[in-house]
Order: C-alpha cells, then sequence, then structure tokens
C-alpha cells in the first residue's frame, strides 16, 4: 500500500514535511538564541533566535504559510548587492505550501516551528517560534501580506534588515537570519527577549527613581553610540522600543525596532534617498523638531528623542501633549518644555540631572549634546558625584 503523510495528504516520495512535532510553548518577551547559516538552495538552515512578546513587538510580519528559506545575518556584508537580490537567491523552491495565516505548528523553512502571534501591526506580524535543531526559543517578523506588494513598505522592511544586520552590540536587539517566503514575503529572525518594555514599566510603577534610570539611559547610550557609528539613525526611539530584560531586580536594555531607521550612507557608498528631506515619520512625542519639519536629520535628532524618553521616566509626563498629532509636532518646535517642578511634584530629580536633560532637549542640535558617548558622559558624572 502506498503511505501518505499524515499532514500534507502526499505520497512519501513527494512529502517534504520533514518535521512536524514539538511542543507549543508560552513566553512573553524576546528571547536569545545563536545564529546559523543555511546551505544555498536548500532551505534548511540553521539559525536561533528570539522573539517578541508583551509590549515589544512593534512591528509586524505577514501572513503566509510554511516553507520559507533564510540566511544568517553574520553572513551579511557590505557588498553592491541588494536585499532584495539576496532574498531572491535564498528561495526555497521546494515548498508548495499556500500563502495563509501563520498557526501554531506550522514550519517556515522546515527549521522554525510557529509557537504563536506575539503581535501584528500596519506593516508586519511578530510569531514566536522555536528553532528544531537547537530548541532555542525565537522570534520571526514578517511583512504583511496586504502590504507586501507595496514597494515603499517593502524597502522599508528590507532596509530594516539592512540596519540590524550591521548591529552587534549588548544593549541592541540582534537579528539572527533572514528570508523569503515561495510567496514573496520577507521575513527576518529575531533574538527572544524576556521581559518588559519601558512604555510598560512606566505604566505599572510610575516615573522611574533618579539613579535606576540614569542606568537604564547608560545603557541607551552606550546601544546608540554604536548605532550612529555604523552610520545608522534610529528616528524612532520612544519607550516603547526600550525593552528592559534584567533579572532580580538589575536592569538590563535592549533597544529594538529600526524599522524607520536612516541610513547616512547605503551598501555602495551613496546618499540613501529613500527617506526623502520633507518627508515626516516617527512618533510625535518624542521626535526632534527637525525630524518634525522633514529638515535633514544626523544622530543629535536620536539625542533630542531620548531627552524626552528621559524626561517622561522622571517626571510620568511627556515634555509635550497635545489633543493631536499637529498640536503635538507645533510645541516640539517652537515651545521649551516646561521645567520639571511645573510638572511633577516629586521633589527628588536633582537639578543637575534636570539640567543633562533639557540640554539634550535644545531645539538646536548644535546646542545638544554632540554625541550619545558625551550624554553618557555627563550621566555618569552624576551618577559618581551623587553616591
Amino acid at each position: 500500500m502506498l503511505k501518505t503523510c499524515s499532514r500534507c495528504g502526499k505520497s512519501e516520495e513527494q512529502c517534504r514535511c520533514t518535521v512536524q512535532t514539538g511542543n507549543s510553548g508560552s513566553a512573553d518577551g524576546f528571547g536569545a538564541g545563536a545564529a546559523g547559516g543555511l546551505r544555498p538552495g536548500a532551505g534548511t538552515g540553521a539559525g536561533a533566535g528570539a522573539g517578541v512578546g508583551n509590549n515589544a513587538a512593534s512591528g509586524s510580519v505577514p501572513k503566509t504559510g510554511a516553507g520559507v528559506s533564510s540566511n544568517a545575518a553574520p553572513g551579511l556584508s557590505s557588498s553592491s548587492s541588494s536585499v532584495a537580490k539576496m532574498l531572491e537567491f535564498w528561495k526555497d523552491p521546494a515548498s508548495e505550501e499556500e500563502d495563509g495565516q501563520l498557526q501554531p505548528g506550522d514550519l517556515i523553512s522546515h527549521q522554525y516551528q510557529i509557537m504563536r502571534c506575539l503581535g501584528s501591526g500596519g506593516m508586519s506580524t511578530v510569531y514566536q517560534a522555536r528553532d528544531l535543531t537547537s530548541e532555542e526559543v525565537l522570534a520571526i517578523k514578517m511583512l504583511n501580506s496586504e502590504i507586501s506588494l507595496d514597494d515603499e513598505a517593502r524597502k522599508r522592511f528590507e532596509r530594516e534588515v539592512l540596519s540590524m544586520s550591521r548591529l552587534r552590540h549588548e544593549n541592541l536587539l540582534a537579528m539572527k537570519g533572514y528570508g523569503q517566503t515561495p510567496q514573496g514575503h520577507t521575513f527576518f529572525v529575531m533574538e527572544y527577549l524576556t521581559g518588559r518594555s519601558l512604555a510598560t514599566e512606566l505604566i505599572r510603577k510610575g516615573p522611574l527613581e533618579p539613579r535606576r534610570a540614569c542606568g537604564i539611559f547608560l545603557q541607551v547610550c552606550a546601544g546608540m553610540a554604536h548605532v550612529h557609528e555604523a552610520g545608522i539613525i534610529h528616528r524612532d526611539l520612544k519607550p516603547g522600543n526600550i525593552y528592559l530584560v534584567g533579572q532580580d531586580g538589575v536592569d538590563r536594555v535592549k533597544v529594538l525596532d529600526f524599522g524607520i531607521a536612516k541610513m547616512e550612507v547605503n551598501l555602495e557608498g551613496h546618499n540613501n534617498t529613500l527617506t526623502q528631506v520633507g518627508q515626516v515619520l516617527g512618533s510625535p512625542r518624542y521626535m526632534s523638531p527637525e525630524q518634525c519639519t522633514g529638515m535633514k536629520l544626523d544622530s543629535r535628532s536620536d539625542i533630542y528623542s531620548l531627552g524626552c524618553v528621559m524626561y517622561q521616566a522622571l517626571t510620568g509626563q511627556t515634555p509635550f501633549n497635545g489633543e493631536n498629532a499637529l498640536n503635538i509636532l507645533f510645541k516640539q518646535v517652537n515651545e521649551r518644555p516646561p521645567a520639571f517642578s511645573v510638572v511633577t511634584a516629586q521633589p527628588l530629580i536633582p537639578p543637575v540631572l534636570e539640567a543633562i536633560i533639557m540640554r539634550a532637549l535644545a531645539k538646536s542640535p548644535n546646542d545638544r549634546h554632540p554625541t550619545m558617548s558625551a550624554l553618557a558622559e555627563e550621566l555618569q558624572r552624576f551618577l559618581d558625584s551623587s553616591n
């Protein structure tokens, strides 16, 4: 009698399910894993990483079926080949799965087994998955089906892959690999972290004690200094993109989500033109004046955004609020942030620390700290003097 696969109904000779087992786990947050590689044309790469969970999934993934090939992030290089060409090279020709919503148990690249959906947004969906070779838990972020045909959206997603592939720092979310489904949906694999975002922490516990806050800010500065050295501007620093993964009362920080990051120089060494001067992207409560008006940005725009985060972490309020986004953007450009004493009754915020944050919030980039490292030095001096 001809034997058939219980999963796909095909004969044993035609079946390509290979692995169909594995327990469906449940864990909140992101978690870590080791990178792996893939063999060209095989569509069976070994990789482990992490996934996204509570308040961490700020992106979304396309709703696709199993059978996706992937490539290991460490293999990316500054070659002249575009991400799109690399992704085309790694397509898995063996898979015949139909396009559809990923469900627990579905396989990607015959290697990653979906455990659950962690979050979905306008651009992408993030799934928790398990590497069937290493048993590591990871996260897979995939471009949503409904916008996968949008050329600019796809380029932004691919740029996030490029941005993350160039970054290796303990305070940045690590990318473990990338690929494309047979249906054409781009995805990448991330480390999985267990914890909560700074946004969630502020909602649950309110403003932070100054010394703890500075410990978090110093780690953000360290990660962002590495980002800026790579020629990348984040452009969306906010509490939701700062993740706390520490245990035993010790905060360990990861900066997330480079979906709208801007590379000052692209792989060929020319000016990056995907984001034109005049475009306004970001979160209004954390955008620099120059970002609000669509002007040319440099790394000091991220310093302003971190200033907004620091202000909120200590006072419980963002520097500027309003009835709508336009009202907030107007204030970012034209008004000075209120003094701490105006927005909070807490007497424990030292004036020296307030002055550091207000400098980061200067309207002119020339009046801010010149680099993230310079901001970190001031924060460290404050901590040393307050012992």
